[in-house]
């Protein structure tokens, strides 16, 4: 019987592997096909190629493009988290940190690399970097010429801020889009900070963040119009680009800034309709810092408050019309605190000039403005003492259910003398 020898069958197996490489067309080499990830390359697909399911699974069921935040406590290993994140990974990539919260902002690739980086020690989580929009609702822009003399806004007289005005020395940072830093209504204003641009101005290419600062803070100088608070010191916190877009990364950036500037007051007439633990985590920082925040309830007629406005630290804001009545826009429900002019809200814009804006974003800096009157006026009240004395100080509305109104329309001169029978 034959037996095959042992040396024979070995050379046949390595003749018979070499033709079916050949064969299929491949060429290995003596190339191990390793990833910058350290995982193996797949034959037949190019080394730069990304995983498309897996990215579309990333997108519908976690984050917004690949954009996080990852928290972490004082035990991560920094180099281990730059590695996890960008040195394996061809997409991966550290943004910014965010004291503020211990956070990092960054861009992860797929649910695969969220749960690399969610294994390293220290990691406590990894949230969504939401992207925030400013809205405002429909505009008729006027020129300088149309205005003549201090004209007063109807709703700072609806508001009863007339009789509170004062010299104060009241730092408020306006979290948006810039604002123009030249108009000759709003002048002086501070350096402020921009997360955007960090080595620009906070300049404003969009025009929001110029309105809401004119209903604040438009100067008594015998020319345009006038605001709630004319003589407090205005600083632009630009954290919403020139279309009104912002990542929480940067609103997270904006609010530790406001911080380390000792801000006294803060607006933010913008929200998301998601709650996001990074956002929740930085308010509750503000507030623990001793500022007083004021936030829009948001444009979508429904029975939900937008996001930062429903946390109990910030004072959250409807709108009304001149009839008194809630505009058809605002949202209501839970956690609304209050309501303020917001329809055909007259104000500064951008390139000097005024516009007529309709939105919960166009009430927000008119409570803004009173909580810098308050705090000017007894500079020793925490945030929740003023939130607290603006709703005891507000007039309920018959026209309004309550539910779509909190407290009722904000009143500048009740809350303050309300707050010196206090004092």
């Amino acid at each position: 019987m034959y037996s095959a020898d042992p040396i024979e069958t070995l050379i046949t197996i390595l003749v018979l592997q070499q033709i079916t490489i050949k064969v299929s067309g491949l060429n290995f080499g003596g190339y191990s096909g390793q990833r910058k990830d350290g995982a193996q390359q797949q034959p037949g697909r190019e080394y730069n190629e990304p995983d498309q399911r897996k990215k579309e699974t990333s997108k519908d069921s976690k984050g917004d493009s690949g954009d996080y935040i990852i928290v972490h406590d004082q035990l991560l290993n920094e180099d281990e988290l730059q590695e996890k994140v960008e040195l394996q990974r061809e997409q991966g990539q550290v943004r910014k940190k965010l004291p503020l919260i211990n956070g990092v902002a960054c861009r992860l690739e797929d649910e695969d690399h969220i749960a690399e980086v969610e294994s390293i020690r220290g990691v406590k989580r990894v949230d969504e970097d939401l992207t925030l929009e400013i809205k405002s609702l429909d505009f008729e822009l006027e020129s300088e010429q149309s205005l003549s003399g201090d004209m007063v806004p109807w709703g700072i007289e609806a508001i009863n801020t007339l009789d509170a005005w004062s010299d104060l020395e009241v730092k408020v940072g306006i979290i948006d889009t810039g604002i123009d830093l030249n108009h000759f209504d709003l002048s002086p204003i501070n350096s402020g900070y921009n997360t955007v641009e960090p080595n620009q101005r906070p300049y404003d290419p969009n025009g929001h963040g110029t309105h809401v600062a004119g209903t604040i803070s438009a100067r008594k100088n015998g020319k345009g119009v006038v605001g709630v608070a004319p003589n407090i010191e205005l600083y632009p916190v630009k954290a919403f680009d020139k279309d009104g877009s912002a990542k929480m990364s940067d609103l997270i950036e904006a609010l530790q800034w406001s911080i380390d500037n000792n801000l006294g007051v803060l607006n933010m007439s913008f929200g998301v309709d998601k709650n996001n633990n990074s956002l929740r985590e930085a308010i509750a920082k503000v507030h623990e810092a001793g500022i007083t925040m004021v936030a829009a309830a948001g444009n979508d007629s429904t029975a939900a408050v937008n996001f930062p406005a429903r946390y109990p630290e910030v004072i959250a804001v409807g709108a009304v019309n001149k009839d008194k009545r809630l505009a058809d826009f605002s949202n209501y429900g839970t956690g609304l605190d209050i309501v303020a002019p917001g329809v055909n809200v007259q104000s500064t814009w951008k390139d000097g000039q005024f516009n007529e804006l309709n939105g919960t974003s166009m009430a927000t800096p008119h409570v803004t403005g009173i909580a810098a009157l308050i705090l000017g006026k007894f500079n020793n009240l925490t945030p929740a003492r003023i939130k607290r004395a603006i709703k005891r100080g507000a007039t309920p509305l018959q026209s309004i259910a309550p539910v779509k109104q909190g407290a009722g329309l904000v009143d500048a001169a009740q809350t303050i003398e309300l707050l010196k029978k206090q004092t």
